[in-house]
């Protein structure tokens, strides 16, 4: 588990920091476009869930005892959640973005424009930093007594069973279901225009060059919903199996190596972002040999 939390961490770090490198290097009128706006911002959560997720997450499993102690023990859960949140709202935001750029570019555009998007992207963050606030009370740090030592562990202390499962169920609505469910609705959406129904004023608006762009750019942000739907998946589905199952069914060998699996492929994610734009975006690998 360690060395593969270490790989997941090198390579996000590296691939991330490569993208706000690069976004930040280019031309002044490149940098203020829109897309590059979303994924910039994208970077920057991956890059915090990296930072704040993968090495505690990892110590969690290497050592008995929580050796940072309370403060940090709060502002890792709440710092935790709230740039995972940010993240994944962020590419519903751009999904959403993609759709409107091509299916009604003359209506739309003059709401989107930088102003906005930095306007919709810093909501994003404020609404999640607002909505996991309580995080900062709830995280706790308990003690287990043994006959010759006593240990110490971070972890999140709730009034009750029903307010402990009421959060788990809204995270996974609010940060898995709803986001799969708005990106989907997108980007069918847009395909269905895209390839079956591209009517007269579509064709007289978007050249044929335009027309590859915007296919190119929603097919890279559709492979990474997809590859999100499929990383945070284990991770949602062991937590809310833990909570409404028996105690006897929860913690057995066979979750607990489903969990780990989970919290793999959960940060996994945020490493994988930064290679599908290398691969997908014809731009971003001409920046990047520039």
């Amino acid at each position: 588990v360690p060395v593969t939390f270490t790989v997941i961490f090198i390579c996000g770090v590296l691939g991330n920091g490569l993208v706000m490198f690069v976004i930040m290097c280019m031309k002044r009128r490149a940098l203020r476009k829109v897309t590059n706006i979303y994924l910039i911002n994208l970077a920057v959560a991956d890059l915090l869930v990296l930072l704040f997720c993968v090495p505690f997450t990892g110590l969690t499993y290497t050592l008995e005892s929580w050796p940072f102690g309370k403060f940090v023990c709060k502002m890792v859960d709440y710092l935790m959640m709230t740039s995972m949140a940010s993240s994944i709202w962020t590419m519903a935001a751009m999904s959403i973005d993609r759709y409107c750029a091509v299916v009604g570019p003359n209506c739309i555009k003059p709401y989107r424009t930088v102003r906005s998007t930095v306007g919709v992207l810093a909501s994003i963050w404020v609404v999640n930093a607002i909505l996991f606030s309580p995080l900062l009370i709830m995280a706790q740090i308990g003690f287990d007594e043994y006959e010759i030592e006593v240990l110490s562990h971070c972890f999140q202390k709730y009034p009750n069973r029903q307010s402990k499962r009421a959060y788990l169920v809204g995270v996974f609505l609010g940060y898995y279901v709803l986001p799969l469910i708005v990106t989907t609705a997108s980007y069918f959406l847009l395909t269905r225009n895209m390839w079956g129904n591209i009517g007269p004023k579509l064709s007289r608006v978007h050249t044929l060059r335009a027309i590859r762009r915007h296919r190119h750019v929603c097919l890279m942000v559709l492979i990474m919903v997809c590859v999100f739907g499929i990383c945070w998946l284990p991770v949602y589905a062991v937590n809310l199996y833990n909570e409404f199952s028996s105690e006897d069914d929860q913690f057995h060998e066979g979750v607990y190596v489903v969990l780990v699996v989970g919290h793999c492929l959960s940060y996994l994610n945020s490493a994988l972002n930064p290679i599908i734009y290398s691969f997908m975006s014809h731009i971003f690998r001409q920046c990047c040999k520039e």
